[in-house]
């Protein structure tokens, strides 16, 4: 991936000044419980990664899944570097991995700054950023000690920056900025230089500037989902009392100090939490259910217990809190020569989004209409080998986006986008949707030899294929001989070390021309999902089917396994189509004996039944 990435930064001259990380989880069916031979690693290409269980970002924690990060750059949002990851590592470690292959994409990493979310500001990454000479912005982490101590600064003189209201009807949105230059100091653990010894504890210290900012578009948002935001707070209030009343405690010291900490640490935005203390007769006795990771105080006489009550707020109450939610905290490292507005840098961390659009391309459209995510891969390095197909997939995606756009930009025009609205900001998907009219047509004059002619071009199309830096006369050979888009590709051996991605990608290439057979019948599709959808069934009932007694029981196994998945395939229930056809079989089989007319059995297709029940539904309603 790196010498493909290289490429496209020589070859479409792209920025590397400012990389962005981000990271999303994919999950996948099946249990992935043992390693076979294929999943192990050769000790030459990167071992797979692990499929376990883990913090599920697509809220599907009862599915195996992998991370899977990426580097792109904030010029058009090419990914340069990727990797499928252990389902179970944190975004900390990930984060350090990433920016320490940084030095292999630039030329002097002195001039990069990577930007992260909130996990990009820790010990651990903010020590490789300094050991590469890099520049790092983050979002400084709600639960840092920092981030207490520059909300809790009074605003005084913030600087207000404004943004062009995106309608008429509404008022426009503005920053308020305040920045702190703040000197961070963190604990981090490296390795012993003698083996055998426990790590050594050392200070890293790193100078920064912390921005902090009061967004009103945030604000405008939170405030439009007050109402939701009240009920899940006292669902969430709800179950916080439910189990802080279910410990004992021995005193009442201790008691009133628990709920002093938990009325603290509460942080309602809707609601107040109060509690008491309430002494309580009697042994202490525990409840049903799995005992806890706390250990009860053995409690035989007396005891005492937490009373709490949620109190609801004022609108205005929780309007103010809301003013703190809608602040969060930019920070940056301070090195020498990089200065940089504040502006800039909202608008620089506000690039994030080149990861996230890329995702849920992956995710929700790449190729199909529900995306790639969840889906069932055998082994491992299949995984990651798609992983590499997807970032490949997803580069040349952004590059062509960038390209149209920016050619856009530089003549002045604009495709007909929404509303049909002229605009240079052009997705490759609307790109792609202008081109399936555009077709080559053979014909013949009087009985001379075939020709070809381009047919279905529009200005549209021809302003596009100039965005694209194509001619149209270009277009005409491309779609007449598809198999000139890999010249030279018989001769071509990727991956002769035996590199899964290589052997994929040698397949590709002897599959060339069958695999485009789609392109000449539009009739046929992409991939074969519908036929191993099918053969699920029987896979799924190969154990039980083993043994089926003659040799002539297989083709009528398999007979009635296809006539079951043709009627769910047409919607019909297989128990009441086969009860209405087999009188008619019956019927079928005695007057050929017979030699006598028998009856027509194209009408009973699980396809004709299906159409014949929708038309008597029809004409009954």
């Amino acid at each position: 991936m790196t010498a493909l990435a290289l490429q496209a930064i020589e070859q479409f001259r792209i920025g590397t000044d400012f990389l962005h990380f981000y990271t999303t989880s994919l999950s996948f069916y099946g249990a992935h419980e043992r390693e076979d031979f294929g999943s192990m690693s050769d000790g030459i290409s990167p071992p797979p990664p692990l499929i376990v269980h883990g913090y599920s970002k697509d809220h599907r924690p009862d599915l195996k899944q992998i991370m899977f990060g990426s580097l792109v750059s904030a010029d058009g949002g090419v990914p340069l570097f990727g990797k499928a990851l252990d389902g179970n590592g944190s975004d900390t470690a990930a984060a350090a991995e990433f920016f320490a292959k940084v030095r292999t994409l630039v030329r002097d990493p002195r001039e990069v700054c990577c930007v992260a979310d909130s996990k990009g500001w820790s010990a651990r990454v903010l020590d490789v950023v300094q050991c590469e000479r890099l520049r790092l912005l983050s979002r400084l982490p709600r639960s840092h000690r920092l981030h207490r101590e520059v909300m809790a600064k009074p605003w005084i003189a913030p600087r207000r920056i404004e943004r062009p209201a995106g309608s008429s009807t509404r008022e426009p949105d503005f920053y308020d900025l305040l920045r702190f230059d703040v000197d961070e100091e963190l604990a981090i653990e490296r390795p012993a230089a003698e083996p055998g010894k426990p790590p050594v504890r050392e200070m890293l210290r790193v100078p920064a500037r912390a921005v902090r900012i009061f967004s009103s578009a945030l604000l405008r948002q939170k405030l439009a989902t007050l109402g939701r935001t009240r009920e899940r707070e006292k669902i969430a209030a709800a179950k916080r009392i439910r189990d802080w009343q279910a410990r004992a405690y021995a005193c009442a010291d201790d008691a009133q100090r628990a709920a002093d900490r938990h009325c603290a640490e509460a942080d309602l935005l809707t609601l107040d939490i109060t509690a008491c203390t309430a002494a309580v007769e009697g042994p202490f006795k525990r409840g049903r259910g799995r005992p806890r990771k706390i250990p009860e105080p053995a409690l035989a006489v007396s005891h005492y217990r937490i009373v709490s009550t949620t109190v609801p707020v004022s609108d205005d109450v929780s309007a103010a809190r809301l003013h703190d939610q809608a602040t969060f905290i930019l920070i940056r490292t301070r090195t020498k020569g990089w200065t940089i507005d504040d502006a800039e840098l909202i608008e620089r961390y506000k690039g994030q989004y080149h990861n996230e659009h890329g995702f849920s391309w992956l995710k929700g459209g790449a190729g199909t209409a529900k995306g790639i995510n969840p889906i069932f891969l055998a082994t491992p390095t299949r995984i990651a080998s798609l992983c590499f197909l997807y970032l490949v997939g997803l580069m040349i995606w952004s590059l062509i986006q960038r390209t149209v756009r920016m050619n856009l930009k530089k003549s002045g025009k604009g495709l007909p986008y929404r509303r049909n609205k002229p605009s240079d900001r052009i997705t490759t998907r609307f790109l792609f949707e202008l081109f399936p009219r555009v077709q080559t047509v053979p014909f013949t004059v009087d009985g001379g030899p075939t020709q070809k002619k381009l047919v279905g071009v529009t200005d549209i199309i021809t302003l596009a294929c100039s965005a694209l830096g194509t001619r149209l006369g270009e277009l005409a050979p491309v779609l007449e001989n598809r198999g000139s888009l890999l010249p030279g590709s018989q001769d071509c051996t990727p991956g002769a070390g035996g590199h899964p991605c290589g052997r994929g990608a040698r397949y590709i290439l002897n599959q060339w021309f069958d695999l485009n057979r789609f392109l000449d019948h539009p009739e046929l599709r992409l991939d074969n999902n519908l036929a191993e959808g099918d053969l699920r069934m029987v896979a799924l009932i190969r154990k039980n089917s083993m043994f089926l007694g003659a040799a002539s029981a297989g083709p009528r196994a398999a007979a009635c396994l296809s006539v079951v998945r043709s009627c769910r395939l047409a919607r019909i229930n297989p128990s009441d189509y086969l009860a209405d056809i087999t009188p008619t079989l019956i019927r079928w089989r005695r007057c050929r004996r017979a030699g006598l007319p028998t009856p027509d059995l194209a009408g009973l297709t699980p396809k004709r039944r299906a159409a014949e029940q929708r038309t008597l539904i029809r004409s009954a309603c």
